[in-house]
């Protein structure tokens, strides 16, 4: 499958973040990360089921790269050792929960993304820095999402990016409401979560164990029985 950013979107990215360099007003340019490209697991992109994270930004100043397969390259190498931030732990257990097996025995199935493309040195995107890439952040998650179709999408907290997904009527918002969980099926059956970003975890009241074995159950339905998926579909289906 395509890959979602090619060269043109990078030096698109690229030129997006100069943008957002001159809106600084101590002009610090290591204030701005770098653009961030997903990583994707091979079997992904090979058309395989698997699951696709998508978080809201990189921190800091993310790697500089001077080009786009040096930039894929960084991220493929940050997603194989993460750190043990809350963030990759939880992507790590559900990984785990998922395919029985370890996270380093499975990154080929999984794809790590973040709806924002260029983070800050502190903070998530907000204010000007964030309109400054919101239109060409949408339209690279529009391909993300057409290459993850055979994957259970997870959104781990939102953005102004994800307002157009985030209709109530076509999520459920009850069957997981005690864990900020709202769910919905592809016309495929493949599932769609949303929760809450791993760091409000704890000021949301979320036990993070018991929502990994939630998660990962409704994903392993997906995974073992196609038809499962398919017919929880028929009341929460999206095109």
């Amino acid at each position: 499958m395509e890959y979602p950013i090619n060269e043109q979107t990078y030096q698109d990215l690229l030129s997006t973040r100069e943008r957002m360099v001159s809106l600084s007003p101590k002009s610090n340019p290591r204030a701005i990360a770098y653009p961030f490209v997903p990583w994707i697991g091979r079997d992904i992109l090979e058309g395989s089921r698997g699951i696709y994270f998508i978080g809201i930004a990189t921190r800091r100043s993310w790697e500089p790269s001077e080009n786009l397969e040096q930039c894929r390259t960084s991220s493929e190498e940050y997603a194989a050792a993460p750190d043990s931030g809350l963030f990759w732990r939880y992507v790590k257990a559900v990984t785990k929960a998922v395919f029985d097996r370890s996270y380093s025995e499975s990154t080929n199935r999984i794809a790590w993304s973040n709806q924002f493309k260029i983070g800050l040195e502190s903070g998530n995107p907000s204010g000007d820095y964030a309109k400054a890439q919101q239109e060409l952040c949408t339209l690279i998650l529009q391909r993300e999402l057409q290459l993850a179709s055979r994957c259970a999408v997870i959104f781990l907290g939102d953005t102004p990016i994800l307002e157009a997904y985030f209709q109530r009527k076509n999520w459920d918002a009850e069957t997981h409401k005690e864990y900020g969980v709202w769910l919905r099926y592809t016309a495929d059956g493949a599932p769609i979560l949303y929760h809450y970003h791993p760091r409000a975890f704890a000021l949301q009241s979320v036990q993070c164990d018991e929502l990994v074995t939630r998660i990962s159950d409704t994903i392993r339905r997906w995974l073992v029985g196609p038809q499962t998926g398919l017919a929880e579909a028929k009341s929460l289906r999206i095109s």
